[in-house]
This record gives structure tokens, sequence and C-alpha cells, in this order.
């Protein structure tokens, strides 16, 4: 039970406000935590700056609730994973392909000590699994 409540938080799902429609907005890259043992790894630049977040998202689209439109929002970095990868394909590499990024798009290193397979496998299971 203690793994599905993990699993549900990873994600939040705006309230709606007016009659519902059929659309769902995600915001799969607007999420900004990262747990201290994963920021840990990261190099002291990546850790200051979480690069190609997108930081404004939820506040630039706080209204569609108000029109029925059902949002959902991570609440973990991309850099824990990226929701938008296909969790079958490549797990620890290229920022362009991969699940989990070995390094940015121009090629500069995320992180400083790299993390175990074991670890880069649960976190599909603690957090990219995690839509309902």
């Amino acid at each position: 039970m203690a793994r599905i409540h993990a699993v549900r938080s990873c994600i939040e799902s705006g309230n709606l406000r007016g009659k519902s429609v059929p659309v769902i907005a995600s915001m799969p890259h607007s999420g900004t935590f990262v747990p201290p043992s994963i920021a840990n790894a990261f190099t002291p630049l990546h850790r200051a700056w979480l690069r190609n977040t997108d930081w404004y998202l939820p506040m630039a689209y706080d209204f569609l609730p108000e029109l029925g439109v059902t949002t959902i929002e991570a609440k973990h970095s991309r850099y824990v994973t990226d929701l938008n990868r296909d969790p079958e394909g490549l797990l620890f590499g290229s920022f362009h392909e991969a699940v989990i990024f070995d390094s940015m798009f121009d090629g500069t290193p995320i992180y400083q000590e790299l993390p175990e397979t074991l670890s880069l496998r649960q976190r599909l299971v603690d957090y990219h699994s995690s839509l309902p």
C-alpha cells in the first residue's frame, strides 16, 4: 500500500471547476522535485539549475480546470525520469532518447556519480508508472 501512495504522489491532477470535457492537458516537464538521493549524484551546476523545466506552464494554464479540462502535472523533475519517454525504450543515455538522461542536449554531464542500473530500473517503477 505504501508503494501505491508513493507512486500516486508523483503526479497531481487538477480539480475540475466547470463542466467536464473529454480533454486532458498533460504537463510532464513542470515538476521540480528531485529526491535528495538522486540530486546528490548530480553535478553542482545541474543541481543548481534544472534546465529544460517548464517552470511556469502550470501557472499559464491554471484556468483549464475552470473550462472542465483535466490537468495532469508532474511533481518530480524530468531528470528523475521523463514521463514523455517510452519506458520500454532506452533506459539511460541521450537526452533525446532515454527515459533517464546521462547528459544534457548539448552533452553537458548531469551526474558526477553515475547511478547504478538497479536504481535506474527502480525509478521506472516508482515514478514513470505513476499515471493512473
